[in-house]
């Protein structure tokens, strides 16, 4: 969870409290903000990106209390959810509407593009999504399909306060600990997909 320094009056946050009288608007936004090489959405957040302008226009408009952003790719030091909030919504967009503020935010590492160390699509190599010459099928074999760590994460932007200490992942559960839980089969021979290690 992120709190923001002090805003100017336009951009204060309305109270931390939800009026009675007023529903909740939440909202979902695949916003395809991701980059194939790490730190690449940073650099198009810094110059200007007109996606980004344009789903800042969006949110503008709609004014959700609550959005997840999906498809937005993490970076450790939340560079570009800062750009993102700063230079994006802070700011009148063309088609949108007031400049919008969130006080509060939560994201997190995801799974896709962690190296898993292991042959997962079978093809004879365990590639690693990190490597100078990555491509297409490094991702395969990282544990969320992801051409480096973040890649496709996701962004929860809110106008109230966000419990982080109460927030579970699920990032390290093993697919064979769920109950009931079948592998994956080769369709060709009927035999378990990955090795059971």
């Amino acid at each position: 969870m992120k709190v923001h320094g002090d805003r100017p009056p336009e951009l204060q946050p309305q109270a931390d409290t939800m009026a009675t009288d007023r529903p909740l608007r939440v909202a979902t936004y695949n916003t395809s903000l991701y980059e194939d090489a790490a730190g690449g959405l940073v650099r198009r957040l810094e110059h200007g990106d007109p996606e980004a302008r344009n789903i800042a226009a969006v949110l503008q408009r709609v004014r959700p209390d609550l959005v997840l952003l999906n498809e937005f790719d993490h970076d450790p030091a939340q560079r570009a959810a800062d750009l993102f909030q700063r230079e994006y919504l802070e700011v009148a967009q063309a088609g949108g509407g007031e400049p919008l503020h969130y006080r509060y935010r939560y994201l997190a590492p995801v799974n896709t593009g962690v190296p898993s160390g292991l042959d997962l699509d079978r093809d004879g190599v365990a590639r690693d999504s990190r490597a100078a010459d990555a491509d297409r099928a490094h991702g395969n074999d990282a544990w969320g399909y992801g051409l480096h760590p973040g890649q496709y994460g996701m962004l929860v932007l809110s106008r109230y306060p966000i419990d982080g200490e109460a927030v579970r992942t699920f990032q390290r559960l093993r697919w064979s600990a769920l109950p009931g839980a079948r592998q994956p089969r080769d369709p060709g021979t009927g035999q378990a997909w990955y090795r059971p290690q």
